[in-house]
């Protein structure tokens, strides 16, 4: 047995100097050949984004807290259909404005320094634009109906309320990422004869909009109705390829995204609010309802922006809604989409902390990170969360799983949480949740 032993330890021994003398003899050859160092520059060392080392409380800012009653009708008379202001229904705006989220800035209590001192470190807000204010029975409150892009809405403030906003969370040391649309502007252009979608065979909308509404967006190219696809609405129950992408979210105007004119423009458009307020990143509304060229030319366009105003490392992210880890993983590596936000792992998390299933879900779905690694060595840092205004409140997520309540709801929230802090990804956490609100 002895023998044995011996003869299999200098068999390994053997193994072992044999490996070593190969690897040394590529080296050697590799610094003698560019072709073999060329196998380096596959595999570059890993690195972290600066959105990696971040944690995100992410608002409403018509939702937290009313600064400045003065704008709560956004410069607007009439009744609540007029002015969209009514803060007894959760459908209308409510008086939360800029001034509100930043408060005294370094006040423990009612400024910023408020989320800084809970730990946050960025703040995700929602789109600022000017929106249609009312659209059928809702108000924009939550600003995705955007017509004008080129300022703030008068709900939320003034430009200046802006850059004082965004200069009060620098000195905090908090990056800002704002919400921002590519997709669609507000519902102002009407198809005749109908809404259905209509595949590419087949020709788009004849289409109109009311004599009142025909320079109501700006930029001025946004109101030529030749740059938008005008095929009608997603079909939610079953859609190609081509709906997704031309189709009108909700009968939201779908932006002709493969023109290179529309590309341009919204690069410019949003452009000018990292230059004149040093935005830190961009999070991507309906991410995946865009032209699959549209983010090849636009994230290059937008990271020079950025460049140029002097903003390190900005970021991007997108909301693409899938919970299959390869199927949301192609908007990344084929559609050149930078980051996302993570609905996969959101998944996963909210069946372990709710009771539903074990934790196989979650390693499982950290393992599939490598479905987004790209040639740039950048660690894959998505966006994580478990509760956000797309899916509920986490207390809402959490309870519909097993219906839990009282202190075992909190302790699985508390679960929950403690998930995002402590795996991979930047861990985003929705307003009011630090105070266990529930929602409905």
């Amino acid at each position: 047995m002895r023998t044995l032993v011996r003869r299999s330890a200098r068999r390994q021994l053997a193994a072992i100097s044999s490996v070593l003398a190969i690897a040394g003899a590529i080296a050697s050859c590799a610094s003698d050949n560019p072709k073999l160092s060329e196998f380096e520059a596959l595999a570059p060392p890993i690195h972290y984004s600066d959105f990696a080392s971040r944690v995100i409380y992410f608002v409403m800012p018509d939702r937290y807290a009313n600064g400045d009653q003065s704008n709560d009708l956004g410069g607007l008379t009439g009744m609540r259909n007029d002015t969209g202001f009514d803060p007894t229904d959760t459908g209308f705006y409510h008086g939360g404005d800029l001034q509100g989220l930043t408060g005294e800035c370094t006040d423990p209590q009612r400024g910023l320094k408020r989320l800084s001192d809970l730990g946050f470190t960025g703040i995700w807000v929602t789109p600022l634009v000017v929106q249609r204010t009312v659209q059928d029975t809702s108000a924009a409150y939550h600003g995705y109906w955007g017509i004008d892009f080129t300022t703030v809405d008068p709900h939320l403030g003034t430009q200046e309320d802006v850059r004082k906003f965004v200069d009060c969370a620098h000195s905090l040391d908090m990056r800002v990422y704002l919400d921002i649309v590519v997709n669609h502007t507000a519902d102002v252009i009407k198809p005749i004869g109908g809404s259905t979608f209509r595949e590419e065979p087949e020709p788009p909308y004849e289409t109109y909009m009311l004599p009142s509404d025909v320079a109501v967006k700006k930029p001025a190219w946004m109101n030529d109705m030749s740059n938008y696809h005008n095929r009608g609405d997603i079909d939610w129950g079953g859609c190609s390829q081509a709906c997704f992408e031309q189709g009108d979210f909700s009968g939201l105007d779908d932006l002709y995204t493969e023109k290179p004119a529309v590309v341009d423009g919204l690069a410019q458009v949003f452009g000018n609010w990292i230059t004149e307020f040093k935005i830190d990143g961009f999070r991507v509304d309906t991410a995946r309802h865009v032209d699959r060229q549209f983010y090849e030319q636009w994230v290059p366009a937008i990271l020079n922006t950025a460049k140029q105003a002097g903003v390190d490392e900005f970021e991007i992210f997108g909301e693409v809604f899938l919970t299959d880890t390869i199927e949301q993983s192609t908007y990344v590596r084929e559609w050149g989409l930078p980051n996302q936000l993570d609905f996969p792992l959101y998944d996963a998390v909210a069946r372990y902390a709710g009771g539903m299933s074990g934790a196989g879900g979650i390693e499982l779905r950290l393992a599939d990170d490598d479905y987004v690694r790209t040639s740039n060595g950048l660690a894959p840092t998505p966006g994580t969360f478990v509760g956000n205004h797309d899916i509920g409140r986490t207390g809402l997520v959490i309870k519909g799983q097993m219906g839990a309540t009282g202190d075992e709801l909190l302790q699985r929230v508390n679960l929950a949480h403690s998930l995002l802090y402590l795996t991979r990804g930047a861990p985003i956490i929705y307003y009011g949740d630090e105070f266990g609100l529930i929602g409905s």
